[in-house]
């Protein structure tokens, strides 16, 4: 069986001397695992198609449940990326949080359209990719169905203008009730982070509210100009994606070793 399918390869293995073994991401079939044979040969007219971040359109043929390529042509390669060992750092996480919240064989259109708008943002400097990297974690949370509820205090309903944010039970507490606030921890021992709570204003309330509720073409569309601000805002979308995921990422580590 022949299909077609736009894809955006997040993963990739080199396999015996001129094959690969890639992972793409799709709308409609999520990760989709495809065998390229040749492709590594320096004469074949795949060789550029078939790298990280291309985003091709697929002709892939299906034998015996495992998907073949036969042909593919370019619709983004995303080359920008590499113009900065930073923006290619902060693209490489990027597809691995991607890979990390999409499954294969469910549909993920709204997964794969921030991935593409966030590498897009990237590449064409939107906005700082401080603010690219932590508006992607929190928006990959709430896709991934971590939505946090912003609305006041979740045990007494007060709106104030302080709040501490229980991260993995994702609610609001204030200063009384926080005492009381229990979340079913877990082991973050070999984690850069401890911390279950974290203290927040208004004004970062009030951001992630934007980003839970924007479009995902708009989601980038925000300014945080206080620099404070801006760290709180950073420190808080990495850990709320981190706790959440339970997981670390070698390739975050790198990047923030930049």
């Amino acid at each position: 069986m022949l299909i077609k399918v736009n894809g955006l390869i997040i993963h990739e293995i080199a396999q015996k001397e001129n094959d690969k073994f890639i992972t793409i991401l799709t709308a409609e079939y999520g990760k989709m695992s495809v065998y390229c044979r040749g492709v590594r040969k320096i004469k074949s007219q795949f060789m550029s198609l078939i790298e990280l971040f291309s985003y091709n359109e697929f002709e892939l043929y299906e034998k015996n449940g495992h998907f073949w390529l036969d042909d593919c042509y370019r619709i983004n390669d995303f080359y920008k990326l590499r113009d900065t060992i930073e923006g290619f750092s902060l693209a490489s996480y990027i597809l691995d949080v991607l890979s990390d919240i999409s499954l294969e064989g469910e549909k993920c259109e709204d997964v794969l359209r921030l991935g593409l708008n966030t590498l897009y943002a990237i590449c064409e400097k939107i906005k700082p990719l401080w603010q690219i990297k932590a508006a992607f974690e929190f928006k990959a949370m709430c896709l991934s169905g971590y939505l946090p509820e912003l609305d006041g205090c979740r045990r007494c309903g007060k709106k104030l203008d302080k709040y501490t944010f229980d991260v993995l039970s994702g609610c609001l507490v204030c200063d009384k009730c926080k005492g009381i606030a229990v979340s079913d921890y877990v082991d973050f021992d070999h984690f850069d982070f401890k911390a279950p709570f974290f203290e927040m204003n208004n004004t970062l309330v009030d951001i992630l509210r934007f980003v839970q509720g924007a479009a995902l073409n708009r989601f980038l569309l925000f300014d945080i100009p206080n620099e404070p601000e801006q760290k709180a805002f950073s420190r808080f979308c990495e850990l709320y994606l981190l706790s959440h995921l339970e997981r670390g990422f070698q390739t975050l580590s790198f990047y923030n070793s930049l």
